[in-house]
């Protein structure tokens, strides 16, 4: 699948995701996170995937961090539930 804000590629049971908005420092943007979050469950349902890793585009950082200031579910006691309602609130933000 293509995707405006992530690349993905699996190399046999391994998938890569790499970040890419190296011009934001691969910064957390809305648009970012909901892509993350589908091409993860994607390959969480691929048993052919053993593994995931995550790397960033650029050479100036993996991730500058949250871009949005409301993304709290970064740091939220259940950060699932606080990531499902960030996701949630794709109408606020582009």
């Amino acid at each position: 699948m293509s995707y405006e804000y992530i690349v993905t590629e699996c190399l046999g049971g391994v998938a890569l995701v790499t970040l890419n908005r190296p011009e934001k420092l691969n910064a957390l943007s809305f648009g970012l996170v909901r892509e993350l979050d589908e091409a993860l469950t994607q390959l969480e349902e691929d048993d052919a995937i053993k593994a995931v890793i995550l790397t960033g585009a650029g050479e100036r950082a993996f991730s500058a961090g949250e871009e949005e200031a409301r993304a709290t579910w970064l740091t939220s006691a259940h950060p699932r539930e606080g990531f499902k309602d960030f996701l949630s609130r794709k109408g606020q933000r582009a």
